[in-house]
């Protein structure tokens, strides 16, 4: 009896620290650097998830409803074609979406710099600024409101890197530093959209921006572009913080377009068909042409978030699946980098691979693919 009592709290002693050490310890970018898949995180096994994921703190639902393909993830969620990323948004050439207006009526940079400095969106106090969702003051839950928001909602704590519904939180395409916030075309930075999608200002292309974090750092952060199909894939100088307007009418076509870390960061790539009726699945491959990850998930809006060191050129490819319409298969990508300011994850579970491994083996996507063919024109753009 002595024994078994002993063997137990062993164990349970191990349980706390294995868990408190989740929770607590947070890790940078490192080797072997991975990722995850909305195909990983769909099949993840409950008990590998930590930090341990309390039902009470799972606002609205279950955990089995929230990983299903009808919740957040699938096509009826955020990231869905009728969804804010989806042309009904407010990004788009149709007098409806207000990017037309915002990004594509004219250049009126230099009044966003005048408001910047009365409080705008681009100051330090704005969502890019000390205390917005990508600080670490909140995104570590160091201040409130992102203290008391992670130690009551489990489903907030999983919105970080590598989490179960990162995809949705402040590092991906709905976040501040991705479409729908002050660097994209609804943004604050006041630069004309060209036809291509570059920003430009008196004659030029705008590529980056520069802003005060607080009143001691200055933070330099990637626009994010709006491209053309082609413009994406034969750009020169290609970064992580863009979307593709994108179409296909071949199933075994694989569309790529180039993705350049210059900092340690996580990359968030989501690819969201424009109709319900089309399917398309999502792999990145590295510089000479290696498959690292895929994701090709049935009912899901198919994403991967993965690792991304400094000086890392990688590729995006999006391949049709299913269609149940007879027209082009049309669809946005979207590329959010993180920066190297939130570079740091406490999650671990089984739906996170390291880099070349798991499911990459099953893939239907090409395990090595040229690379040297991605621009159709052999000519680039900025």
């Amino acid at each position: 009896m002595h024994q078994k009592a002993t063997i137990l709290l062993v164990l349970c002693s191990l349980t706390r620290f294995s868990i408190a050490e989740c929770i607590d310890s947070w890790l940078p970018v490192h080797t072997p650097y991975t990722y995850t898949t909305v195909e990983s995180i769909s099949s993840v096994t409950n008990s590998s998830i930590c930090p341990v994921i309390d039902p009470s703190k799972l606002p609205g639902g279950t955990l089995e409803e929230y990983l299903s393909s009808t919740s957040c993830l699938g096509y009826f969620g955020p990231l869905g074609p009728q969804g804010p990323l989806g042309v009904l948004g407010p990004i788009g050439n149709n007098t409806w979406n207000p990017s037309d207006w915002i990004s594509g009526f004219g250049d009126w940079s230099l009044f966003a710099k005048y408001i910047t400095g009365f409080g705008g969106p681009l100051g330090m106090d704005g969502p890019l600024g000390r205390n917005g969702p990508v600080s670490p003051a909140q995104y570590y839950g160091i201040k409130d409101p992102g203290q008391t928001l992670f130690k009551n909602n489990d489903f907030a704590v999983q919105l970080r890197a590598l989490g179960l519904w990162s995809a949705l939180g402040p590092l991906g395409p709905l976040g501040a530093l991705g479409a729908l916030g002050p660097l994209g075309p609804i943004g604050a930075h006041g630069y004309k959209s060209d036809v291509d999608g570059n920003y430009v200002s008196l004659g030029k292309i705008v590529r980056t921006i520069t802003m005060d974090f607080d009143v001691n750092v200055l933070m330099t952060y990637e626009l994010f572009e709006s491209y053309a199909e082609n413009t994406a894939k034969c750009i020169k100088s290609p970064d992580a913080s863009f979307m593709v307007n994108g179409g296909t009418t071949q199933f075994n076509e694989v569309d790529l377009y180039p993705i350049y870390s210059r900092v340690d960061q996580f990359i968030t790539i989501v690819v969201v068909p424009i109709m319900d009726a089309d399917s398309f699945s999502l792999a990145v491959y590295d510089a000479s042409g290696k498959l690292i990850a895929s994701s090709e998930a049935s009912f899901y809006v198919n994403t991967i978030q993965l690792m991304a060191p400094a000086g890392t050129t990688l590729y995006a490819g999006v391949q049709l699946t299913s269609s149940w319409q007879p027209f082009e298969s049309t669809y946005r990508l979207f590329v959010t980098g993180s920066l190297n300011m939130i570079n740091d994850y406490n999650i671990k579970g089984d739906h996170i691979h390291e880099w070349y491994k798991s499911e990459v083996s099953a893939s239907a996507f090409p395990a090595k693919i040229s690379t040297h063919s991605v621009c159709p024109t052999q000519t680039h753009t900025e």
